[in-house]
C-alpha cells in the first residue's frame, strides 16, 4: 500500500518563472526515443489462475499523505468543497480512500483546547527544526472533528501522527482525541534521522527508538480510553530510505531490516497494526532551503520515464514485505513523491484548486484494482518504457493496465491490439510526457492550472477494440462486463452553490454545519456531543 505525499513536481529550470513549481508551465524537449525501440506490439497472453499472482489487494492502493503543518489548508471557515469532490472521484472506484496526517511537524505538534481568533492550527515560525524548517505547532480538536465530518460525507479513513519529539512526555491527548474521533495513528516520524536533525543523541539508534515505543505503549496502557491500542491501533517501526538525503549528502542510517532484528514485531506485535516506511527518489531540497546538492532537472527527468525507476523504488522493500506477511501485517509506505520537499501553495477558491499528475494515477489505480479488496495483480510483458498489469478475482483476469511512457512520443504508440476477453476500455493520454495538469481519462478532466472545483469535466468517452496506447499514455482494458467506475460508492458530487443539480449535491449552508474549524461566528454541529455527531473511525 502507498501513500503519495503532496508534494510539487521538480522545479523547471526558466529565468522568469518565480512562483511554485508545480504551475511552472516551462517546457522541455521530450528525451531521446530508446535506441533501439522495443517492440510496439501488444501480444499478451493472458491466462487464468497464473503463477506470481499478488496478495490481495485494496482498492485503496493509493492514498494521500498531508504534512501536518499544512492540514488545514482542506479547511478555511468551511470545509473545501473541492478536496470532498476529489476525494469523491477515487471513493466510487474503490470503496475508501486512505489520507495520513503527519509529517515532520507531528513530531513537535500539541493539542490545546482553544486558539486566538477562533484559529484550528497555529506555527510557531520563530522555533522552525530541521533542513526543512519544521515549525512547532499547536492545534485543538476541531481539526479532527474537522476530518471525521469530512468522513461522514466521504468515506476517508485517516492516520494521524502523534508527537515523539520528547521521550519524557508524549502529549497523549493528541492520541486520546484520534483515538475517539478518527482511527489509526503513527508513533515517529524518520526516527532514523532524529539524530541527524539534532532531535537525539548523536548515538540514538533503532534499538532506543523501539525503547521508546514501548515506552509509549506503556503510558498509553495507564488511560483507560486508550486500553484498546493494545489490540490493533498502533502504528510503529517506521525508516526512511533515500538515495540520496538533503542533510549532509547521507542516506537514512537504518534499513528496514535494523528495526525488525531488535525484535520489535515480537515484543510488541499486538500492539502494532501497520508496519510502514517512507522513500523518495531524491530530493528537491536545494531549492527551497538552499540545503543539499543541486538538481540538474533535464538530467533528473528522463530517469523517471523508465520501469526500472519504479521496481528500484520499492526493491529494498522486498524482504520487509514477505517479513510483515508472516507477522500477518499489511506494509505500507507512508510518503513518497517525486523528490522531497517543496509543497505548493494552498488554493481555497472553489473553481481554483489545480489537479496534477500524483490525483489523475490515483483515480486510475483505485478503477483497476477495483473495489472488492480481493483483486490479485500480475505484471506482464513488462519493457522499460511500457509495461502491462492484470487484475484478477478469483483468479478470474478481470483488468488489464497497459502504459507507453516513451516509446513512440506523441504521435505514434503500441500497435492495434484485439485480445478476445476486451469488453471496455478508457484512455489516460496527455500531450507530452512534460505536461502536469489538463490530463484526459476517459476523455474527462479536472483543467489546467486553477481551474478545477473537484469534478470531473467533459463527456466521458468509451472507447472499444481493436485499441493502441499512444505516448505519453496508459488504458484500463476491461476484461468482463463488471465495471469499477462506481462500484466503490455512487457516483456524489458536492456543489460549489445552492443550485440544485440533477447529481446528488450538498448546500454549501450544510457544509458549514459541519466544518470541524473554530471560526469567528459559531456554526454548530462539528463538536462533541452535536446533534449531528457523526461515528468515529476504528478500523481501516
Amino acid at each position: 500500500m502507498l501513500l503519495v505525499k503532496i508534494l510539487s513536481p521538480l522545479p523547471q529550470l526558466t529565468s522568469s518563472y518565480t512562483g511554485a513549481a508545480a504551475y511552472n508551465s516551462t517546457t522541455f524537449d521530450p528525451p531521446a526515443l530508446p535506441d533501439p525501440l522495443p517492440s510496439l506490439s501488444l501480444d499478451l497472453n493472458i491466462q487464468t489462475n497464473p503463477s506470481g499472482l499478488s496478495i490481495t489487494q485494496s482498492g485503496a492502493f493509493m492514498g494521500f499523505s498531508v504534512e501536518m503543518s499544512v492540514a488545514n489548508q482542506v479547511c478555511e471557515s468551511i470545509l473545501q468543497v473541492p478536496f470532498l469532490n476529489l476525494l469523491a472521484t477515487i471513493l466510487q472506484r474503490s470503496g475508501t480512500v486512505r489520507v495520513r496526517i503527519g509529517g515532520n511537524s507531528q513530531d513537535t505538534a500539541s493539542q490545546v483546547a482553544s486558539l486566538d481568533d477562533g484559529k484550528v492550527l497555529e506555527k510557531d515560525l520563530s522555533g522552525v527544526t530541521n533542513p526543512t524548517e519544521t515549525p512547532p505547532l499547536a492545534f485543538t480538536p476541531d481539526l479532527m472533528y474537522m476530518m471525521r465530518n469530512i468522513s461522514n460525507f466521504v468515506n476517508v479513513r485517516w492516520f494521524v501522527g502523534i508527537p515523539f519529539n520528547d521521550s519524557s512526555n508524549f502529549r497523549l491527548e493528541i492520541a486520546q482525541s484520534a483515538q475517539e474521533i478518527l482511527g489509526y495513528y503513527r508513533i515517529g516520524n524518520e526516527p532514523d534521522l532524529y539524530a541527524a536533525h539534532g532531535h537525539r543523541s548523536s548515538s540514538y539508534s533503532q534499538y532506543d527508538y523501539v525503547g521508546e515505543l514501548g515506552s509509549v505503549i506503556d503510558d498509553m496502557s495507564q488511560y483507560s480510553d486508550l486500553s484498546c491500542l493494545s489490540v490493533v491501533l498502533l502504528i510503529g517501526a517506521t525508516s526512511k530510505l533515500m538515495t540520496d538525503n538533503f542533510l549532509n549528502n547521507t542516506a537514512g542510517t537504518w534499513t528496514p531490516e535494523d528495526v525488525w532484528d531488535t525484535g520489535v514485531m515480537d515484543t510488541y506485535g499486538s500492539n502494532i497494526a501497520w508496519m510502514s516506511v517512507e522513500h523518495y527518489p531524491t530530493d528537491n531540497c536545494y531549492v527551497q532551503y538552499g540545503t543539499g546538492t543541486p538538481r540538474n532537472d533535464t538530467e533528473l527527468w528522463p530517469t523517471y520515464l523508465m520501469h526500472t525507476t519504479a521496481q528500484s523504488l520499492i526493491q529494498p522493500y522486498l524482504n520487509s514485505t514477505a517479513y510483515a506477511q508472516s507477522k500477518s501485517k499489511p506494509f505500507i509506505m507512508f510518503e513518497t513523491n517525486t523528490a522531497s520537499c517543496a509543497p505548493p501553495t494552498n488554493q481555497s477558491s472553489y473553481k481554483q484548486w489545480t489537479v496534477g499528475p500524483v490525483f489523475y494515477s490515483s483515480l486510475v489505480i483505485a478503477e483497476a484494482v477495483g473495489p472488492s479488496n480481493q483483486s490479485q495483480v500480475l505484471e506482464i510483458g513488462a519493457e522499460n518504457q511500457s509495461t502491462n498489469y492484470v487484475s484478477y478475482e478469483n483468479v478470474q483476469p478481470v483488468r488489464m493496465y497497459t502504459e507507453n511512457i516513451a516509446i513512440g512520443g506523441s504521435q505514434t504508440g503500441q500497435s492495434n491490439t484485439t485480445p478476445s476477453q476486451v469488453k471496455e476500455l478508457r484512455y489516460l493520454t496527455a500531450l507530452s510526457v512534460f505536461q502536469k495538469g489538463n490530463y484526459s481519462w476517459a476523455s474527462q478532466t479536472f483543467g489546467g492550472n486553477f481551474e478545477s472545483d473537484g469534478r470531473l469535466e467533459r463527456t466521458k468517452i468509451i472507447e472499444t477494440i481493436p485499441f493502441s496506447v499512444l505516448a505519453p499514455g496508459a488504458a484500463l482494458v476491461f476484461l468482463t462486463d463488471d465495471l469499477t467506475e462506481t462500484e466503490g460508492a455512487p457516483s456524489t458530487t458536492f456543489a460549489t452553490t445552492t443550485k440544485t443539480a440533477t447529481t446528488a449535491t450538498v448546500d454549501t449552508s450544510v457544509l458549514a454545519t459541519s466544518n470541524g474549524c473554530s471560526g469567528n461566528s459559531p456554526m454548530g454541529s462539528s463538536g462533541k456531543g452535536s446533534a449531528n455527531d457523526g461515528v468515529g473511525l476504528k478500523a481501516v
